[in-house]
């Protein structure tokens, strides 16, 4: 099972370091694009949480957000096709993706659902993992699938299969990524498809004459 990192090379830095240390960073949930990401509606049933009055229900809500805080995200695509994906997480198609193989790991990443609200929990029993994977329907399109765990860097060693350009990467960053790249990785460049209006792949990059 493949799944796909956008990466923007604007500061090259970040997309070197996926490259070079075969690692993905998982940032905390709080520093993600979503301004509704880790938010949901706590129920309080009849009877069954009296103490939750004690401390006020706001209080007892920050409780349970907090369970949210250990826990850091890598964010990741099963579709390389999307133009949006492109465009907002690949610096306008400037950047790259990289294609990474799961294969004997497919339970780690896990599926994002994509809900008409946002969801609802028992504020006695909220679970992680369940709350970092809902996310409303508006994002839908980037089909994602996510790493959460409490360290900072997920191990892809010996994983990365191949990295696509994007159609406008600059002649620079290309000279840079062609330098880090390992030769047994192959790098493509991409297309758009004009009657589907999705990004494919294009061609095996020449690396001897660049």
């Amino acid at each position: 099972m493949e799944f796909y990192k956008f990466k923007s090379l604007k500061p090259f830095k970040y997309a070197s370091d996926i490259i070079m240390n075969e690692r993905l960073y998982c940032a905390n949930y709080g520093k993600l694009n979503d301004p509704f990401e880790g938010l949901f509606f706590v129920i309080i049933r009849d009877g069954a949480f009296s103490s939750a009055f004690d401390d006020g229900f706001d209080v007892q809500e920050k409780r349970c957000k907090k369970i949210l805080e250990p826990f850091k995200i890598c964010s990741l695509s099963k579709e390389l096709s999307d133009v949006k994906m492109w465009s907002f997480y690949a610096n306008d198609h400037k950047g790259i993706a990289i294609e990474i193989d799961f294969t004997g790991r497919e339970s780690e990443p896990l599926e994002v659902s994509y809900l008409p609200a946002l969801p609802e929990y028992n504020l006695a029993h909220p679970n992680p993992a369940d709350i970092l994977t809902k996310k409303t329907k508006q994002w839908c399109y980037e089909t994602e699938y996510r790493i959460i765990q409490e360290s900072e860097y997920f191990s892809i060693k010996g994983r990365i299969k191949a990295i696509y350009l994007g159609q406008r990467i600059s002649n620079l960053n290309l000279k840079k990524l062609n330098q880090i790249i390992p030769s047994t990785i192959p790098i493509f460049t991409t297309k758009l498809d004009t009657d589907e209006i999705k990004i494919k792949r294009d061609k095996l990059f020449n690396r001897k004459t660049n």
